[in-house]
């Protein structure tokens, strides 16, 4: 018989289960089922960090679109200096932590825009910006409209049952 992956994939969170290094997650050996099961399912809702420092961080911007970002405390948890993290993420990335945070809340603001009928205040502040004029602005020079025209040119009209966004929140 050859293995399945998802087959593969259960007897290695099995594995990870039992050698579980918490407390709370220690399973008496041998475990039973409902107790293996458990584990296996409290592993699996666990988000992966990655384990790459970098990757920790970009992890983090695309997480917390709407807080407030302190690229100092970034750099602290990953071990180096604000610079240095400025620095590797432009290396890696092409562009530094700030503008890969505006980049990636404009972007999800006009999802929002194309795919619901939330009103511009509530999506600029979904995205991080409390101030509306601010996103107003930044919105009008990442995609050449402001935002209440993106919507317009970027929606299909809404089917009259409710379904699709319409512009009533603008």
């Amino acid at each position: 018989l050859v293995p399945r992956p998802e087959t593969e994939l259960l007897v290695d969170l099995a594995i990870r289960a039992v050698r579980a290094p918490g407390v709370r997650d220690y399973l008496k050996k041998p475990p039973s089922l409902p107790d293996l099961l458990a584990a296996v399912a409290r592993l699996v809702a666990r988000p992966e960090i990655p384990p790459d420092p970098l990757a920790r961080v970009r992890c983090h911007l695309d997480t917390h679109l709407a807080k407030a970002v302190d690229l100092e405390e970034l750099a602290r948890q990953a071990h180096w200096s604000e610079a240095h993290l400025r620095w590797r993420f432009g290396e890696t990335y092409g562009t530094t932590p700030r503008r890969y945070l505006t980049e990636a809340r404009l972007g999800h603001a006009a999802e929002l825009l194309r795919t619901t009928g939330h009103g511009i205040q509530e999506i600029a502040e979904r995205v991080g910006y409390p101030e509306p004029g601010n996103f107003r602005r930044l919105f009008k020079r990442c995609f050449g409209l402001c935002p209440a025209e993106y919507r317009r040119r970027h929606t299909r009209p809404a089917n009259g049952d409710g379904s699709g966004p319409d512009s009533s929140g603008l």
